[in-house]
């Protein structure tokens, strides 16, 4: 095991900021208020959402998200952070025949997705060379349980699976450096999407390099103490 890896870098900087702000949105375009939640509010949110895809996939298991910039994204992007599993991005602008291959050819097991997104993920869940058997709604309210042969829960339920155990700590999967964290997809425009992986180890490593990095309405805490060369 390396000396620092990937998703212990984070879950140390969220604990020295832990009262601190972490994601801000509003509740409109029109509205200038924030609501905001401190980085211990999101490490215990995330960690039980990564807590409850730890009981319902694979240790080994892809995970694709879908859906425009909202806080859950962020939620089902440093779940699959804690519980050790690799992140797979996808765009809403793919057509279905897209989304279909993306999903073929990365195995992925899961898809995080927003309501307006459902449909569309559902269709391409069940088609020919899908290995997809479970679909997570950010607002799962009023969505059928299946959609074909695939199981489909929403996020308040993992969030409430996955505070129902016994353990104290906030999960936290640590990994070798050369595990893969995410596969970022090519815009397709010249042809199917190209997927590059990167592993633990060079998103840790590129993320020791920045103080802090501004990200939308949220800030992402700098590995500024991480020392460089221990991954």
């Amino acid at each position: 095991m390396p000396t620092t890896s990937l998703a212990r870098a984070f879950s140390e900087k969220f604990s020295e900021r832990a009262s601190q702000r972490c994601l801000g949105w509003r509740r409109s375009q029109s509205d200038d208020t924030y609501t905001w939640v401190s980085y211990e509010e999101f490490r215990s949110q995330s960690g039980k959402v990564a807590a409850s895809l730890r009981q319902r996939l694979p240790p080994d298991a892809y995970v694709g998200i879908m859906g425009h910039n909202c806080y859950e994204w962020f939620i089902a992007d440093f779940a699959c952070l804690w519980a050790g599993l690799c992140s797979v991005p996808l765009s809403e602008t793919w057509e279905p025949g897209v989304l279909e291959a993306v999903l073929g050819q990365t195995g992925v097991a899961a898809v995080f997705c927003t309501p307006a997104c459902y449909a569309r993920v559902a269709s391409a869940a069940n088609s020919e060379g899908s290995s997809v058997a479970l679909i997570l709604v950010t607002e799962g309210a009023g969505l059928p349980r299946r959609a074909g042969r695939v199981e489909c829960v929403g996020m308040e339920e993992l969030l409430a699976r996955g505070g129902s155990g016994c353990a104290t700590e906030p999960c936290l999967v640590e990994r070798e450096t050369g595990m893969p964290h995410t596969i970022l997809h090519t815009s397709g425009t010249t042809g199917l999407p190209k997927g590059v992986v990167y592993s633990d180890g060079l998103w840790l490593g590129n993320m020791a390099t920045y103080p802090g990095t501004q990200v939308g309405c949220s800030h992402v805490p700098g590995y500024e103490p991480v020392a460089r060369g221990r991954c």
